[in-house]
C-alpha cells in the first residue's frame, strides 16, 4: 500500500517555504521602505539643506542653490520630486519580483533541508517483509539525522521481530503437526479396519488421547507466551511460593535421582501474581533437575535472599552445563539445548521462554551462567515497597 499523497499546500515543504519567503520578503520590504523614507526626506528638501547622504557620508553644503533664480529653483525641485515618484513606483514594482524570488529560494532551501525526510518517507513507503532491516545512511548529524538513526534502529528491531515470529510459527507448526499425525494415523487405522479388536481400538484411542493432551498443553503454553498480561499484582511471599514448589518437585527429582536442597530466607516479599510466580520458579527448578540427572551425585540447590531493594533467587545444578555458544539462546521459544531430546522427553522448549516473560512482567530479570558441573540461574525481583 502506497503512502497517502497530501495536497501540495498541506505539505511541510510548502509551509516552510511560506514561512521562509515571508521572512525574506518582510526583511526586503523593510529595507525598501527604509530607503524610501530616507529618500523621500532627502529629495523633498532643497540641496542646500542636506548635509549628509544616507546618514553616514558627509557632503559639502551647496550654497550655489541659493544663488539660483526662483524659476531654476522650482525646476530643480520639480525634477527631484519626479525622481522621488519614479523611485517609489520602482520600489512598488520590485515587491513582486522580491516575493517570487523569496518563494523560489524558500522552496529550494526547504527542499534541501527536507531531503533526508523525503528519503526516509520513500524507504518506509517501499518497505516490505523482504526489505525490513534496510538502513539509510546518515549524512548530517542533526535532528533529521537523529530521526534517520532512530528509523534504522527500528528497522533492525522489526527485522529481528519478524524473523523471530517466522521461527515461532515454523516451530509451533512442527510441534502441532506431530500429535495431529498421531491422532490421524490411529483413527485412520481403526476406521479402515472393520475387524479391529477391542484392545486395538482401546490402544488407538489412548494414543490419540495422549496426543490431544499434548496439544492441549502446547496450546496453554502458546497462550501464556502470546497473550498480553492481565495480572493483578499484589504483595506475595516468595519464600512460601519457592518452598511449596520445591516440595511439589521432590517426587519428580527422585525419579531423576536428583537431590534437592534449599537455603531460602523467610518472608521475602515482592509485588506479583502467585500463580505466575509458581509457574516461573517451577520451570527453572524442573529444568535444572532434568539437565543434572546424568551426574552420579546430581544436586540442585535453591537459594533465595534479599539484598538491598532486591529479592534474588539462584538455582544451582551440577549437570553437564550449557555450551557457551547456546547460552544466549536458551530463553528463545522452542529452543532446546539438547537436540536429542524430543517433545516427549524434553518438553516443548518453551519453559524458559515462559519464565522470562513472567519475570519481565514482574519488573525482574533472569540470567544464566554455565560451565561443566556448575550451572546457575539467577532471578532478581524488586522487593515489595509499602510506599508503592
Amino acid at each position: 500500500m502506497s503512502s497517502i499523497k497530501l495536497p501540495f499546500y498541506q505539505t511541510i515543504r510548502f509551509k516552510l517555504t511560506l514561512f521562509y519567503s515571508f521572512v525574506l520578503f518582510l526583511f526586503s520590504s523593510v529595507i525598501v521602505l527604509s530607503l524610501n523614507l530616507y529618500m523621500n526626506d532627502y529629495l523633498q528638501n532643497d540641496p542646500s539643506l542636506n548635509d549628509r547622504i544616507m546618514f553616514i557620508i558627509p557632503r559639502p553644503r551647496n550654497d550655489l542653490f541659493n544663488q539660483l533664480t526662483l524659476e531654476d529653483k522650482l525646476f530643480i525641485r520639480q525634477q527631484r520630486l519626479n525622481d522621488l515618484q519614479q523611485m517609489q513606483e520602482l520600489s512598488i514594482l520590485l515587491l513582486a519580483p522580491i516575493a517570487i524570488t523569496s518563494f523560489v529560494l524558500g522552496y529550494i532551501v526547504s527542499g534541501r533541508f527536507l531531503e533526508p525526510i523525503t528519503k526516509l518517507n520513500t524507504e518506509i513507503d517501499q518497505m516490505t517483509d523482504t526489505t525490513i532491516g534496510k538502513t539509510i545512511p546518515v549524512e548530517i548529524q542533526d535532528e533529521v539525522g537523529s530521526l534517520v538513526q532512530s528509523f534504522n534502529k527500528l528497522s533492525l528491531r522489526l527485522k529481528d521481530s519478524f524473523e523471530a515470529q517466522k521461527r515461532f510459527v515454523q516451530d509451533a507448526s512442527h510441534e502441532i503437526k506431530t500429535p495431529l499425525t498421531v491422532i490421524q494415523t490411529n483413527l485412520d487405522t481403526v476406521l479402515d479396519d472393520p475387524k479391529a479388536t477391542k484392545e486395538e481400538l482401546s490402544t488407538a484411542i489412548e494414543q490419540a488421547l495422549l496426543a490431544v493432551k499434548h496439544l492441549r498443553k502446547l496450546t496453554d503454553y502458546l497462550l501464556t507466551l502470546t497473550m498480553p498480561s492481565q495480572r493483578s499484582l499484589k504483595k506475595v511471599n516468595v519464600s512460601k511460593i519457592t518452598e511449596s514448589q520445591i516440595e511439589l518437585l521432590k517426587s519428580y527429582a527422585q525419579e531423576y535421582n536428583v537431590r534437592l536442597t534449599q537455603d531460602v530466607e523467610e518472608d521475602l516479599y515482592i509485588k506479583g501474581d502467585s500463580y505466575a510466580l509458581e509457574q516461573a520458579i517451577k520451570n527453572v527448578i524442573e529444568n535444572a533437575i532434568k539437565y543434572s540427572s546424568e551426574h552420579k551425585d546430581a544436586t540442585v540447590i535453591i537459594h533465595a535472599k534479599q539484598e538491598n531493594n532486591s529479592v534474588i533467587m539462584t538455582i544451582h545444578d551440577n549437570g553437564k552445563g550449557i555450551p557457551a555458544e547456546t547460552l544466549p539462546k536458551i530463553f528463545e521459544r522452542f529452543y532446546r539445548v539438547d537436540k536429542s531430546r524430543n517433545s516427549k522427553t524434553g518438553g516443548f522448549g518453551l519453559g524458559l521462554a515462559i519464565t522470562k516473560k513472567i519475570v519481565t512482567e514482574h519488573s525482574g530479570t533472569i540470567g544464566a551462567k554455565s560451565e561443566p558441573g556448575n550451572t546457575v540461574f539467577t532471578l532478581t525481583f524488586p522487593a515489595f515497597d509499602e510506599k508503592n
